[in-house]
């Protein structure tokens, strides 16, 4: 089994360097878009009915919905009163 782990870890390194590029684009092209209330509740329901997952991901990322939120790290001994 590892000969076949260390064989696919090339095609594993493409597939997130195009990842890491077309998020990386993605990011940037979505923050210099500003929406009404309309026009976003008019690509929510578009991204409840897209079957193409690339454009889903466009839409969510427009929409902020592609960010995963990162629990608070609790540092020993600091007080969150």
């Amino acid at each position: 089994k590892l000969m076949a782990d260390d064989k696919f870890k090339a095609v594993d390194k493409v597939v997130f360097e195009i990842a890491g590029l077309l998020d990386g684009t993605l990011r940037n092209a979505a923050r210099s878009v500003q929406f009404e209330e309309l026009e976003l509740d008019y690509l929510k329901n578009w991204l409840n009915k897209e079957k193409d997952p690339f454009l889903g991901s466009v839409i969510a990322q427009i929409l902020g919905m592609r960010e995963i939120e990162v629990p608070e790290k609790v540092v020993d001994g600091e007080d969150n009163d």
